[in-house]
């Protein structure tokens, strides 16, 4: 593999025992995410008040939907900007955590122990002009999808070399 320079924001903290990643949770544009949640609240909240100054239960009752909604696109908006993603390896164990902020319907948490894994190898998509790097575990049953990141250099090919480079010392 080429000697690829490591990003100022993909941090590698190794010691005799464990490798730690951290990486930025997206790499997307915050703006667009922030410009729904901020749009879908704001049309939520009149909803909300128009309703209750109607006296319309029905209408308070029927946002809740909505409500969920702009709950879920705050929720993401907020992990774009403060989530990060930790991946740290010993010789056992891999595992990823996503956090601070909780997002619904994500594994926030992921652990694998190595004697279960056949192979561990980062693949490259391309869908709708859109460049996909995926960082996957294959077991005996399945391949698991660790983490996926796009257009955005080459991450999760310097993760897998230092993972590869930590196991094979002894």
């Amino acid at each position: 593999m080429l000697d690829l320079p490591v990003p100022a924001d993909l941090e590698i903290k190794r010691t005799e025992d464990s490798l730690e990643f951290t990486l930025p949770f997206t790499n997307e544009s915050k703006f667009w995410i922030w410009f729904a949640a901020l749009f879908w609240a704001g049309g939520v909240l009149a909803i909300y008040i128009a309703g209750i100054a109607a006296q319309q239960d029905f209408i308070i009752i029927g946002g809740l939907l909505h409500l969920l909604i702009g709950v879920l696109l705050v929720l993401n908006a907020l992990a774009s900007s403060y989530n990060t993603v930790k991946i740290t390896v010993t010789r056992t164990t891999i595992e990823k955590h996503e956090g601070p902020v909780f997002v619904p319907f994500r594994r926030r948490h992921y652990s694998k122990n190595w004697a279960d894994v056949k192979k561990i190898y980062v693949d490259t998509i391309t869908r709708k002009n859109r460049t996909y790097d995926r960082l996957n575990l294959k077991t005996h049953y399945e391949t698991d999808r660790m983490l996926v990141m796009w257009d955005k250099g080459d991450y999760l090919k310097i993760v897998l070399r230092e993972i590869k480079s930590f196991l094979s010392e002894k």
